[in-house]
């Protein structure tokens, strides 16, 4: 390397990691001192002590392969130093062995000089170098004129030398404006400059290139000449582009993630404040998503969130964001200054789009969503007031579509909810039940009341069924319907389900000790969740630790409802046949409240079905409501089948469904819900009359 560029006026040399020269050639000589009328006066060592600095700090930063360096030559014969500039190049990363030392090649020039060789002009030993040092260099006038180019440069853009002679050098990344003009400013004001610029090859990835600039200016600030440095870079801006992706879009949907979309919603709270213009929220969720995962398993379950999202996207305008929030949740905004009936209108889409079915892996599935939307209005009157925190809007953004969300999910799903002033107050309950669960959990909190079940023809008690209530001491009784939804949404169901027959153990204890359970045989109901339904090792262990408790399977009906069965899988089915073979009944509760119920009487093993009370209700005044329980009656008895009416409130309902053949009955005509000890109690009176 020290032989090259002899007889013009770039120096070459081979220096160590202490800046101390091993080899250099006759023009870095000359400028040190060492060589006079062509009589070589040097000995060596030669020490660069101006490049101790740079070398330190080049040689720590391992991912660089060059170095643009500025720095002057001093010797005893000059009385200013001379200002160079050049390029650093590794010839050995790292030692071969402990004893071979660090070496450096290092190519320079004086900035004095204001016009630097044509191509054309240049000796042909340069090859030798330019191959050797995977480096694109590249040389140009004040003009921007290219003055010279190795042969790196011509493989990285893929030009020969006269492509990129002059100004045509400029053309090769012309479609990139912008960035060239960025690089042009920060050359003419700070000297240096460093951007990534694009190659397109047809058929091939697009190559990323890093072109940094250094040069010199005039006394008038223009420039006087430049020397560039090329890399490709690809592989870096990939691995940077890959680190963005992962930090910023869901890996299973492709979607915005959760902390992405939080800065998106943020900026554009920002921008809405600046406009006064409103956003919409839309936070979305999957009514059955973790019964269908739970069943079919998580590949599954992946590619339906997958195709749940895109349907998403085809549901909304290309300025809309739309995010995989967590779990089976999706958050949506919806930004500018449109009437709610148009994002009333992207709801309904969603929900007919979603509910739509889908075949993945050969299985038909059917979901639904459920949908609550916040808007965000900025107020003009007080436009000219401090602005109110982006986080703190954005959280209450979010907090109340979630409150509506779950409001959706309460009136039924499938439906979007939108929150109005009047919500406020359910915010509150909201999160404050949230808030008390967890502690109401530890501390037992959670008791039993239990409401009978009569036989219509013998009177005779046949079922108990256990009702869960929660006493909290903050806020007071808090009834099932207020706590239940909010438990399952929050994955606390499974802890107030283990509360639950903790105390039915104690319950049925107390009931035999007393003598109820003896003298008048009947069954406590508990009613199971969704999640345990189509989760066989968790409801299998649940049921295990009722029976450790002493409690026999003849003593306990298990109530589902139909919305818990999502499909006629083989082994949900065989399962409840088989606790039905040990001794537990099965009955399908709120029946005719969900999925299309007929069907299911044929293929779901069942000990009875409990019509729902909004069958009962308008059985004495409308006729066609009478004849469908009827029909329901004969088809369930033509099944073997018994069915227990629920929310029978008065004499005459009772009566008439007895007549009608219904086999049991639930309801306040019979008795109200009530205490462990009271029912005992209840139960001696009964039997008394």
């Amino acid at each position: 390397m020290s032989e090259l560029f002899n007889g013009t006026d770039i120096g070459s040399a081979i220096v160590n990691a202490e800046a101390v020269v091993v080899s250099c050639n006759s023009a870095l000589k000359r400028w040190l001192g060492r060589l006079t009328n062509n009589s070589d006066t040097s000995t060596y060592p030669i020490e660069l002590t101006s490049l101790k600095r740079i070398l330190r700090n080049f040689n720590a930063k391992k991912n660089l392969s060059y170095q643009l360096v500025n720095f002057p030559l001093q010797h005893s014969g000059l009385k200013y130093p001379l200002m160079a500039q050049g390029v650093l190049t590794r010839l050995n990363s790292s030692a071969a062995n402990e004893q071979e030392p660090l070496e450096f090649g290092l190519i320079c020039w004086m900035s004095e000089t204001s016009k630097q060789p044509a191509i054309s002009s240049m000796p042909r030993s340069i090859d030798k170098l330019l191959y050797s040092v995977p480096i694109g260099i590249i040389s140009i006038n004040g003009e921007w004129e290219c003055e010279f180019v190795n042969g790196e440069f011509c493989l990285l853009t893929e030009k020969t030398e006269a492509e990129l002679a002059g100004r045509e050098w400029i053309d090769v990344f012309m479609h990139q404006h912008e960035r060239l003009q960025s690089l042009v400013s920060q050359l003419s004001t700070e000297g240096v400059a460093r951007v990534d610029l694009a190659i397109n090859s047809p058929g091939r990835r697009t190559k990323t290139l890093e072109l940094e600039l250094k040069g010199q200016l005039n006394a008038d600030g223009t420039l006087n000449h430049a020397v560039g440095a090329l890399v490709d870079v690809s592989d870096r801006v990939e691995r940077q582009n890959e680190i963005h992706r992962l930090a910023n879009f869901d890996p299973i949907t492709g979607l915005h993630n959760r902390l992405s979309i939080l800065h998106q919603l943020e900026r554009y709270i920002n921008i809405a404040q600046e406009l006064t213009q409103p956003i919409h929220l839309l936070f979305v969720d999957l009514d059955s998503f973790k019964m269908i995962n739970d069943l079919y398993g998580h590949p599954v379950g992946d590619l339906l969130l997958k195709e749940v999202g895109e349907r998403l996207k085809e549901s909304v305008r290309d300025s809309d964001l739309v995010s995989r929030f967590g779990g089976d949740e999706f958050l949506l905004i919806i930004p500018g200054a449109i009437d709610q009936s148009v994002v009333d209108g992207i709801a309904t889409k969603i929900i007919e789009r979603v509910g739509l079915p889908y075949q993945i892996k050969k299985i038909t599935l059917h979901t639904s969503v459920s949908i609550g939307i916040s808007d965000y209005i900025p107020n003009k009157a007080i436009v000219s007031a401090p602005p109110v925190s982006a986080k703190l809007i954005m959280d209450d953004l979010i907090q109340r579509a979630d409150i509506t969300l779950y409001s959706a999910k309460k009136q039924g799903k499938n439906r979007y909810v939108r929150f109005t002033n009047d919500d406020s107050q359910k915010v509150t309950d909201f999160y404050n039940i949230l808030q008390k669960l967890t502690t109401g959990i530890e501390n037992k909190e959670f008791n039993m009341v239990y409401q009978p079940i009569v036989n219509c023809k013998s009177g005779e008690i046949t079922t108990v069924e256990a009702l869960i209530r929660w006493n909290n001491k903050d806020i007071g009784q808090i009834t099932p319907d207020r706590f239940i939804p909010i438990a399952e949404s929050h994955g606390k169901i499974a802890d107030i389900q283990y509360c639950m027959i903790e105390q039915v153990s104690r319950d049925i204890a107390l009931f035999s000790e007393l003598g109820v359970l003896a003298s008048h045989s009947f069954r406590v109901a508990i009613n199971l969740s969704a999640s345990q339904i189509v989760d066989i090792v968790h409801l299998s262990e649940f049921l295990a630790y009722i029976t450790d408790k002493g409690i026999l399977p003849s003593q306990i009906s298990l109530e589902i409802t139909e919305s818990m069965i999502v499909s006629d899988e083989q082994h949900i089915i065989d399962y409840l046949a088989s606790l039905i073979d040990q001794g537990f009944q099965i009955n399908m509760d709120d029946f005719g409240t969900g999925y299309s119920s007929l069907s299911y009487l044929t293929k779901i093993p069942l000990s009875a079905i409990k019509l729902d009370k909004s069958f009962i209700e308008p059985i004495l005044k409308k006729t066609e409501q009478r004849a469908l329980v009827d029909g329901v009656l004969r088809l369930a008895h033509s099944l073997n089948l018994t069915v227990v009416a629920e929310g029978v409130e008065n004499d005459l309902q009772r009566e008439t469904l007895s007549k009608m053949g219904c086999d049991c009955i639930q309801g306040f005509a019979v008795a109200k819900p009530m205490p462990p000890k009271k029912l005992v109690k209840w139960i001696t009176h009964y039997y008394e009359q």
